[in-house]
């Protein structure tokens, strides 16, 4: 009497599983994509653009560590690619690399 279900059974799972992946892709196709949208250069009015970059201010070994600090400028260029204005902003960035000494080993 099993073997009378058992094709039933199979039907509405395989029924149920297409169902499902209908769904997901039509839930795929339907919601929109995220983009991708670049925030470190932006025209402006007067033909110029500006951007934001970082660029190294000073390197310090500590301990076992070396630090380097990152001082950010926005820079304003024309239309030729030429820069006009370069600013330095209020972000600083540290970075800190360890340089693969303990601060425990003795310096022999």
């Amino acid at each position: 009497m099993e073997n009378k279900w058992l094709p039933t059974i199979i039907q509405s799972c395989l029924g149920t599983a297409i169902a499902i992946n209908l769904m997901l892709v039509a839930m795929l196709l339907w919601v929109p994509q995220a983009t991708s949208v670049t925030a470190t250069a932006y025209p402006t009015q007067n033909g110029t653009k500006n951007e934001y970059t970082s660029e190294l201010q000073s390197r310090q070994d500590k301990g076992s560590y070396q630090v380097e600090a990152y001082q950010e400028y926005e820079v304003t260029r024309d239309g030729d690619g030429k820069i006009v204005k370069k600013q330095a902003t209020d972000e600083t960035t540290y970075l800190r690399y360890w340089n693969g000494e303990s601060s425990t080993e003795s310096g022999e």
